[in-house]
């Protein structure tokens, strides 16, 4: 709690975990700003963070559906990420729906 305190009153500016940018393990420089980790999200370990990290490098993900088949995430931890804005615009599924307008 005191590296953030000295962070915040040297006027660090901390980014948010981001599913394409973030580190599994490591708080990354972009800018001038700080880059969270996967691992700054409560519950997320490394085994997950590393598996995200794997298989985006592999491969884009389609949805949130294709996230948590391919990645050791679980649904909790998938919604934790949703709710911070960590996972950006993908969709929940990569199914077309035809009622759509």
């Amino acid at each position: 709690m005191r590296v953030a305190y000295e962070a915040l009153a040297r006027k660090v500016e901390f980014l948010p975990v981001d599913l394409y940018k973030s580190h599994a393990t490591q708080f990354l420089v972009e800018d001038g700003k700080i880059r969270l980790p996967f691992t700054s999200v409560a519950g997320l370990g490394e085994a997950a963070a590393y598996s995200i990290m794997a298989e985006r490098e592999r491969e884009s993900f389609f949805s949130c559906d294709d996230l948590l088949a391919r990645t050791s995430l679980s649904s909790t931890l998938l919604d934790t990420l949703k709710t911070m804005g960590a996972l950006g615009n993908l969709p929940n599924s990569a199914q077309v729906s035809l009622f759509d307008f």
